[in-house]
């Protein structure tokens, strides 16, 4: 009833459009690596701000920044510790 052989072609195999590389199939993974650094950067901007500006709580700011900037609210109030000016003393 059925055949349990295989039969090949002759000849070379045309490529299989579904084993692609993954560069081939996916020409947005290089904005889509961007885009993501774009959004770290920008997550992580009040601690850059406050390392930037040689703030004198900057780690802590970042453990906030870290730990809280995913929501809002702990986004803005890491943004407004950053910037309040207090220098740290050389």
């Amino acid at each position: 009833m059925f055949s349990t052989h295989v039969r090949i072609a002759p000849g070379p195999v045309p490529p299989n459009p579904r084993y692609r590389c993954y560069e081939e199939s996916n020409p947005m993974s290089h904005t889509a690596v961007i885009v993501r650094i774009m959004m770290a950067v920008a997550y992580f901007l009040p601690a850059i701000i406050a390392v930037c500006r040689r703030h004198i709580s900057a780690g802590p700011i970042f453990l906030f920044n870290l730990l809280l900037g995913w929501t809002v609210l702990g986004w803005i109030l890491a943004l407004v510790w950053s910037i309040r000016y207090e220098q740290q003393y050389d």
